[in-house]
């Protein structure tokens, strides 16, 4: 039975080597944790370690999560277990080994071997002689093969490490380039995107902030107010985030703002803003004149928009912890956003973990979430108003599905063409919905539709 191990390690412990605390936080994670909180947790506690230590944790414990199902196709192979018979710490540990072995050229081969049984004799130490022999084997193998047709779910599964299900999908949706290229990009390291606060910075300050720091930087002309780092960490603009002039953003997420054009002074709905980056972006805008009431079910996630405002100095967003799919019993809003809950495939590449969390039988449940936020949506926005429903997954029943249902229920609503100078040329907005993914080159995968309510016996006027 896999078990995580906090119950018996946990990172308050005498440190450890980089490895040990790898396959410490692979465990909690095969057990329900997620790999960022891991991430924050073994960083703070470990302050003896040097900029080189946090780093080689990180690329060791988000490498090894995003080649998951590569790495146990091969390991399966090697062992004379199953994966599903092995304990957690000794599979973990398997993993982390031929992740290396595979993936890093800098760690030789004998490091990669030892160290991490090394590592395994804290943590399961009638484990080690398993560990070192399926290990020794990986070395010496010469063909890394998959024994399946190339272009089969199957094969592109495992070469990619997805899960099968989902490939299945994607090829159906998308065909097999598409999704060779979705999922290569999802393997990859994503650059850090910034959106410069249009209340604080004018007139290209963002870029000169941006040079003073000595950071290479990269724009994009969809987005005047974004700023692509390629090569910087977060921390080399900590200071500046926290002041509010950035906020992490991803472009393809800023577009959500951008399509719902909000004007100064209207009222404008957020039903599901945490953590506030959407809300305030609105806010931005509007040249803070007006009103955003940003909504959020859970208040610790509450909290996090109000951290947002304060940082940003957004003073016309009001949070409030409420249900958005109860009745908005409030006058009616100029605008509406519904970023819905979805499940998150456009977003791989930055939630590593994710790909593993997923199931077909969350998408039911989840479709039917985001349709009662649609209805309160519609039931909060006038006559005349407009709504943008985006999310960032790449699945037709969360995106286009939704839509058909919305139009054939809610006549008064129509698609309203999206404004061009936001989009790459490659892409057709005009029906008023369009789906990026990863291989758009526009950032992460996310779906947006943006929607008018007809003024009553007429089309409402743009």
């Amino acid at each position: 039975m896999k078990t995580g191990i906090k119950g018996v390690y946990n990172h308050r412990q005498p440190v450890m080597t980089v490895r040990g605390d790898v396959i410490r936080s692979l465990a909690n994670i095969e057990s329900g944790s997620y790999i960022n909180l891991e991430l924050q947790e073994v960083l703070r506690n470990r302050i003896t370690w040097n900029d080189k230590d946090r780093s080689f944790f990180s690329e060791l414990l988000y490498g090894t999560v995003r080649w998951q199902l590569y790495l146990d196709h091969f390991i399966a192979r090697w062992s004379r277990r199953s994966v599903s018979q092995l304990d957690t710490i000794l599979l973990c540990a398997l993993r982390l080994g031929v992740y290396q072995l595979r993936f890093l050229d800098h760690v030789p081969a004998y490091a990669a071997v030892s160290e991490t049984c090394e590592a395994l004799k804290t943590l399961s130490p009638r484990s080690v002689g398993y560990l070192n022999g399926v290990l020794r084997r990986a070395c010496r193998e010469t063909l890394w093969e998959i024994m399946a047709p190339r272009e089969s779910a199957e094969y592109l599964a495992v070469e990619n490490s997805h899960p099968k299900w989902l490939v299945s999908r994607w090829l159906d949706n998308f065909g097999v380039a598409t999704t060779q290229e979705i999922m290569r990009c999802n393997n990859l390291v994503p650059p850090l995107w910034l959106r410069g606060n249009s209340l604080r910075l004018h007139g290209g300050e963002g870029g000169r902030i941006l040079d003073d720091l000595g950071l290479s930087w990269l724009s994009t002309p969809e987005i005047p107010e974004a700023y692509c780092l390629p090569d910087a960490p977060i921390s080399a603009v900590a200071r500046e985030i926290a002041e509010g002039f950035f906020s992490v953003q991803d472009p393809s997420a800023m577009l959500a703002a951008l399509f719902l054009s909000p004007q100064s002074g209207e009222s404008i709905l957020d039903l599901c803003a945490a953590p506030g980056s959407k809300s305030c972006h609105l806010a931005e805008l509007m040249a803070n004149e007006g009103r955003v009431i940003a909504l959020d079910i859970h208040q610790h996630r509450v909290e996090l928009i109000r951290d947002h405002v304060r940082r940003t100095g957004c003073s016309i967003v009001e949070v409030r912890c409420q249900d958005g799919t109860i009745m908005w019993q409030d006058n009616p809003v100029d605008r509406v956003l519904v970023d819905a809950p979805c499940m998150g495939t456009g977003v791989f590449r930055r939630k590593v973990d994710a790909r593993w969390k997923k199931s077909p039988s969350q998408l039911t449940a989840l479709q039917s979430l985001q349709r009662r936020l649609l209805i309160s949506a519609i039931a909060a926005l006038r006559p005349g108003g407009r709504l943008l429903y985006s999310t960032c997954s790449l699945e037709p029943e969360e995106n286009e599905e939704n839509i058909a249902w919305l139009t054939r229920s809610y006549p008064e609503m129509t698609l309203v063409p999206l404004e061009r100078a936001h989009l790459p040329l490659a892409i057709d907005g005009s029906g008023g919905m369009v789906t990026f993914t990863t291989a758009s080159g526009l950032g992460d995968g996310f779906f947006i539709a943006l929607l008018q309510k007809e003024l009553k016996g007429l089309k409402a006027k743009s």
